[in-house]
């Protein structure tokens, strides 16, 4: 058996899909080394009664072939999605790229579904390789006549079992989930990203899409009954400077006469906080469990915002000679230090 090295330490983080999903590639790869420690662990007299009780319980569930080909099943169908996954994580992800990743995501998962019974196969295979380091002999749950525990199809042949139980509900679940929170409502509702100039010039129907966007924040815009005229300049000027059209919506709003262009400049700001994921949200929600505890409680909100701020920010370098010095400026009294081995000063 060829030796395996992985890079890095994989860390299965509840909020981090991609790690989860590496956790599984590192699974299987190290699969034989897992199984030959549990059952190390659980002849060895040495270890104590619970630790062994553990550890033989893990290798009869490791070794049944309905977990070997479930355990395949989902690490080739996540596989497909961690693509999207790592790149909806990026901070300065934009829009209308992940819109289009999510679409050769659906389409790819779609083509699957449709020939199922072929990628079915090959998975079915790979799991009866691996199985076979084990001695694990291919089968599956009997039929009964009344199941309700469990999935009770009326089908004989093993894999043909496992195509209806695991792969095709599990495959169908990722697409509806896809459904869900890339809507059609969101997607259309957030197509006011042709506002940026490299996008106005190859789309014709940009202003209607705009416009959209601009009825709903209606409230929000300084003068909306202006909006038309603004678009108009916002077209001829672009198309006249192509050469320097800008790319993002940052860019675009860098660019972008608040005075000339006061309601386009507003839709600018609003999209730059439209996030496409609650990647960030959560991190940050994550990094408050870490920094609040309970030998840490009593701190007042602008403390545990700065710590925040801190902790989310980490790849921001700070110079601490700055910091000191606006530290001495705001309270001198603090910085008054007295040397305690010289009585004279």
């Amino acid at each position: 058996m060829s030796e395996i090295i992985l890079s890095k330490e994989i860390n299965v983080c509840r909020t981090r899909w991609i790690e989860r999903i590496d956790g599984l590639e590192a699974f299987i790869e190290l699969y034989p080394a897992i199984i030959a420690s549990l059952t190390c662990i659980k002849e060895d007299e040495t270890w104590n009664y619970k630790s062994r009780g553990d550890a033989s319980a893990y290798v009869t569930i490791c070794c049944s072939f309905k977990f070997i080909i479930t355990l395949i099943i989902v690490r080739k169908l996540l596989g497909y999605t961690r693509p999207l996954t790592k790149t909806l994580q990026k901070v300065d992800q934009d829009f209308s790229k992940a819109r289009d990743d999510v679409e050769i995501l659906k389409n790819t998962l779609l083509s699957i579904r449709s020939s199922i019974e072929i990628s079915h196969s090959e998975w079915y295979k790979e799991a009866i390789t691996i199985a076979a380091t084990n001695y694990t002999l291919p089968s599956k749950p009997r039929t009964c006549g009344q199941q309700t525990q469990r999935d009770n199809h009326q089908v004989d042949d093993i894999s043909e079992y496992y195509r209806v139980t695991c792969s095709i509900p599990f495959l169908d679940h990722i697409l509806t989930q896809l459904d869900s929170l890339f809507s059609l409502e969101n997607l259309t509702l957030l197509d006011s990203f042709v506002i940026i100039p490299s996008n106005l010039i190859s789309d014709k129907k940009w202003r209607k899409k705009v416009k959209e966007f601009a009825h709903i924040y209606n409230n929000d815009l300084p003068e909306p009954s202006y909006l038309y005229a603004e678009l108009d300049m916002w077209e001829v000027y672009w198309k006249n400077h192509s050469e320097t059209a800008p790319k993002t919506i940052s860019d675009s709003l860098q660019k972008c006469d608040g005075n000339t262009f006061p309601n386009i400049s507003t839709i600018l700001r609003i999209l730059c906080t439209v996030p496409v994921t609650t990647c960030t949200c959560e991190r940050s929600l994550s990094a408050l469990k870490r920094i609040k505890t309970s030998l840490r409680n009593s701190m007042t909100d602008d403390r545990l915002n700065g710590i925040s701020m801190l902790h989310i920010h980490r790849d921001v370098e700070i110079d601490l000679n700055i910091v000191v010095d606006e530290f001495a400026t705001a309270f001198p009294r603090r910085m008054e230090f007295k040397n305690i081995l010289n009585s004279d000063e």
